[in-house]
């Protein structure tokens, strides 16, 4: 059966099924398998939630702030941004935002164009994931709902087992291909402030 619509329909749904004997009560439904390596956010989302939440998680955390601009001009950007995540993957999770201020966001757009700037953060976002899940790190957050597909469809993830709920609307999910990763897909204004590390401290 399949449920298109907002989270809260679906978890509500849930509810009045397992209330009704139609959802076996006792199944956990949503217990993950443990996934080992190193772990990281990916942060393309410019909305006001994700910019309070990529400030309250680069104060905890090594942080590598992206220029949308040199994207363009530098052909190995998203070598450097893996490079430099492999440098310090041993610190716990490490942050690559691209996330940044409504000015930023609208400099970025006069130069680029409000569609090219948006896809070039999402590529290039996607292409360091890419890199990232080759040297390891196999636990990935991303930050903003095209951000989000374009990794998934650069990792070719085809299908994900849902676990459990981090905030209303955000799962810790696993990939059902291998390398099994686990992944939080999060759109932009979705999440409270300690969302990243809130994430972290649920995920087995």
């Amino acid at each position: 059966m399949l449920w298109t619509g907002a989270s809260g329909l679906a978890i509500g749904i849930a509810h009045l099924f397992r209330s009704s004997g139609l959802l076996d009560s006792t199944r956990n439904a949503d217990t993950l398998p443990r996934v080992s390596g190193f772990s990281a956010i990916l942060s393309g989302s410019c909305s006001r939630t994700t910019q309070r939440q990529v400030a309250w998680m680069e104060q905890r955390v090594p942080t590598l702030r992206l220029d949308p601009l040199s994207l363009v001009t530098d052909p190995d950007a998203a070598i450097k941004a893996a490079n430099w995540a492999r440098s310090h993957r041993s610190e716990g999770p490490i942050l690559i935002s691209a996330t940044g201020s409504a000015g930023t966001v609208q400099a970025v757009q006069e130069k680029l164009g409000a569609g090219n700037a948006g896809q070039l953060i999402e590529s290039s976002l996607a292409e360091i994931a890419r890199l990232l899940v080759t040297s390891g790190f196999h636990r990935l957050i991303v930050a903003g709902g095209e951000t989000s597909g374009a990794v998934v469809a650069a990792l070719g993830i085809q299908r994900l087992h849902i676990g459990p709920c981090i905030d209303p609307g955000i799962h810790w999910a696993v990939s059902e291909s291998e390398p099994h990763l686990a992944l939080a897909l999060k759109s932009g204004n979705f999440g409270s402030e300690d969302f990243f590390e809130k994430a972290w401290s649920i995920l087995p």
